[in-house]
């Protein structure tokens, strides 16, 4: 089954002062609940049995499923050549070597954005070549963040086919939907779980790890021939990466503030690589496709913050207009059954929707928590 998280916070101590700070989750209370094929049933926190005997035997199933947690995954084509590329590349333009990161990605890192771009319709390689042909060190972050991009995207892309198969898939289609996870797991696990320390390091959180649990609740999911826990999951692990995305954007932003009259190099490499973190998820901020969910305005602020003098670079400012978009999706996805009781209350869609709406929750946290001064440790 979908680990049990938080409801008040997702990626750090539980903090039950948090409950006042949640008008935007007004169904996530409602549908924190557990749904088996039978119907949902409220999460006590109780053993679903009446007997000792079945007591035992939920023990030793919970037991199994966290031995499953340990299981390895096993390393698919796109994974090996993802792991033997992207260590030289993400090293050169670590280093602002142009000539270096563009010898990286030759061959085999090149070919794998050119699998990004047939798998998404979206376009690359010719952006990244640019860029490190210009090869200053602005250009060589852009370029790095560049091939993130599109791994990232086809990621999602592997997310959405994987979940694509229910609610009618069957055991026959098992280890096609594994498959699919074990390719978006690699991608993960290299070109953006590297992310995670600086993600993590930002407000003390265990995001890189909350991910990897999702993803192992998808496969167990997978196995169990659960619809809603592979649904849910996958929102967890988007989403998720959602969160870590946006804390390194405001940890490179909080790097990259000076007074100075002076900015050392370190401080325009910072600003750069927030504005391409940025990027990541600059379609979550400007998306038309959900009503009322956007901050296209906060865009242009947010640009004009990256791009402006270091000592305009105000963290809050980035920080509020990146919250304002996903509050928005956030109460989107957890108003659901409100708006639609027929559709999505007590339902899978609606459960996997609120377990977005909740997970957009963890990422707009933070910004909820800080300003009330609430300590969460």
């Amino acid at each position: 089954m979908v680990p049990k998280m938080n409801i008040t916070f997702i990626f750090k101590t539980e903090s039950s002062m948090l409950l006042r700070a949640l008008p935007l989750l007004p169904l996530c209370l409602l549908l924190a609940c557990q749904v088996n094929d039978d119907g949902p049933k409220p999460d006590t926190g109780e053993a679903d049995a009446d007997t000792d005997a079945d007591a035992d035997t939920d023990a030793d199933t919970d037991t199994d499923s966290g031995d499953t947690g340990t299981e390895t995954w096993e390393q698919t084509e796109v994974g090996a050549r993802l792991s033997a590329t992207w260590p030289a590349f993400v090293a050169a333009t670590g280093a602002l070597d142009a000539a270096g990161a563009l010898a990286a990605y030759e061959g085999d890192l090149a070919a794998l954005v050119g699998e990004a771009e047939a798998a998404t319709g979206l376009a690359w390689d010719a952006d990244i070549r640019a860029a490190l042909a210009v090869g200053r060190p602005s250009d060589v972050v852009d370029a790095e963040f560049l091939v993130r991009e599109a791994m990232l995207r086809w990621f999602r892309d592997l997310l959405a086919d994987a979940v694509a198969f229910y609610p009618v898939a069957d055991a026959s289609q098992d280890a096609a939907i594994l498959a699919l996870l074990s390719t978006a797991h690699d991608i993960w696990v290299t070109p953006l779980a590297d992310l995670a320390p600086t993600a993590d390091a930002y407000w003390g959180e265990s995001i890189g790890a909350f991910v990897e649990d999702a993803f192992v609740a998808a496969r167990d999911g997978v196995r169990a021939q659960s619809h809603i826990d592979v649904g849910a999951a996958r929102q967890m692990i988007e989403k998720g990466t959602f969160t870590l995305i946006h804390r390194v954007v405001l940890a490179e932003s909080t790097a990259a503030y000076t007074l100075s009259t002076a900015p050392t190099r370190h401080q325009f490499t910072a600003a750069r690589r927030a504005r391409g973190a940025y990027t990541l998820f600059e379609d979550r901020i400007t998306d038309s496709n959900l009503a009322n969910a956007k901050n296209s305005w906060g865009a242009v602020r947010i640009e004009d913050t990256f791009t402006g003098p270091l000592d305009l670079l105000d963290t809050r400012t980035v920080w509020t207009e990146l919250d304002v978009a996903f509050a928005k999706r956030t109460y989107a996805y957890s108003n659901h059954a409100e708006t639609n009781p027929a559709e999505n209350l007590g339902t899978a869609a609606g459960v996997i929707r609120a377990f977005e709406g909740r997970t957009y929750y963890g990422l707009i946290a933070p910004g909820v928590v800080d300003p009330l001064g609430v300590d969460t440790a």
